[in-house]
C-alpha cells in the first residue's frame, strides 16, 4: 500500500495522483539512468513524528513548545504553592497578633509617668516631673519602709474614678516600684470602690483574696485593691509576677 508523500492519504496500486489533495506521485517505471522511481511509503507514526518536530514559522518545533508548555505548568504550580504558604503564614502571623493585641487590651492603662525599675529617687522625682506630675521625698517614709517613697500631688482619674492623691514607692534593692492611688474617705469612697472592683475584675477575671486586699496577678504586674472602711487604695507593683514575690522583695530590705 502506498501513501501520498504531501498529505499521507493512502493511494491505490498503480495510482499516479493523489485522490485527495492531487498532488502527483512517484511511479514505478526507470528513469533515463535505470533507477526506479518508486512510491514511497510513510506510516501514519512517521507523519505524526514529521508534524510534531517540525519548526513553526518561527523556527520553533513541536518538542520545544512542549517542554516549555510543561516549564510554563511546573511554574505555575511552584508559584501557586509559594502564594498558598505566605498566605497560610500571614493568616497565623495575624492570629498572634491579634491574640497579642487582645490580651494587651485586656490590661488596665494604668499611667507609669516614664518610671523604671532600677531609678534611684532623684531620678524618679526629675522623671516625674517631666511627665507634669510633682514630688518630692517622704523622709519618714524614707526612714522606715523598704521603699524610697515619693509623696504624691493632687489625684487623678483613674479608670473613671478620681483618687485623691498619688504616692510613688521606690524599692531600695531595685527590683520593683510601685504607684498608689489613694481615694477619699468620704460618702461616695464605697461607690468609688465597686466601680474599681468592677472594672478590674471585667478586665482582669476574679481576684485572689489576700486578708483584706484583693490581689491580681499578671506577668511583670501587681494590682492590689485594699477593702479598708473609709480611705481605700489601688495600687499597683511593676516588676514582680506574683503577690508573694512582691512581699519577699520588700521584706529583704527591712
Amino acid at each position: 500500500m502506498a501513501y501520498c508523500i504531501k498529505c499521507g492519504a493512502k493511494m491505490p496500486d498503480g495510482a499516479q495522483f493523489c485522490a485527495k489533495c492531487g498532488a502527483k506521485l512517484l511511479t514505478d517505471e526507470p528513469d533515463s539512468t535505470g533507477s526506479e522511481n518508486k512510491t514511497p511509503v510513510i506510516s501514519q507514526s512517521t507523519i505524526a513524528e514529521e508534524q510534531t518536530t517540525a519548526p513553526d514559522e518561527n523556527g520553533i518545533s513541536g518538542n520545544e513548545k512542549s517542554t516549555k508548555k510543561s516549564q510554563k505548568k511546573w511554574l505555575f504550580i511552584i508559584g501557586a504553592a509559594i502564594l498558598i504558604i505566605a498566605v497560610a503564614l500571614i493568616i497565623i502571623l495575624s492570629g498572634k497578633k491579634d491574640a497579642t493585641q487582645s490580651k494587651n487590651e485586656t490590661e488596665p492603662v494604668l499611667p507609669t509617668y516614664g518610671l523604671k525599675i532600677g531609678m534611684t529617687a532623684d531620678e524618679a522625682i526629675s522623671t516625674l516631673k517631666k511627665a507634669g506630675l510633682e514630688f518630692q521625698l517622704d523622709r519618714y517614709q524614707y526612714e522606715e519602709s523598704p521603699f524610697t517613697s515619693l509623696e504624691g500631688q493632687d489625684g487623678i482619674d483613674l479608670l473613671g474614678v478620681h483618687a485623691d492623691s498619688i504616692y510613688v514607692s521606690i524599692a531600695k534593692n531595685a527590683k520593683t516600684y510601685a504607684i498608689q492611688y489613694v481615694f477619699p474617705p468620704d460618702e461616695s469612697s464605697q461607690e468609688a470602690h465597686d466601680i474599681l472592683y468592677k472594672k478590674m475584675t471585667e478586665l482582669l477575671g476574679e481576684p485572689q483574696r489576700q486578708k483584706y486586699k484583693n490581689v491580681w496577678e499578671t506577668k511583670g504586674t501587681i494590682y492590689v485593691l485594699d477593702d479598708g472602711p473609709g480611705v481605700f487604695t489601688l495600687f499597683y507593683v511593676v516588676g514582680v509576677d506574683t503577690y508573694q514575690e512582691y512581699l519577699l522583695a520588700i521584706n529583704t530590705e527591712q
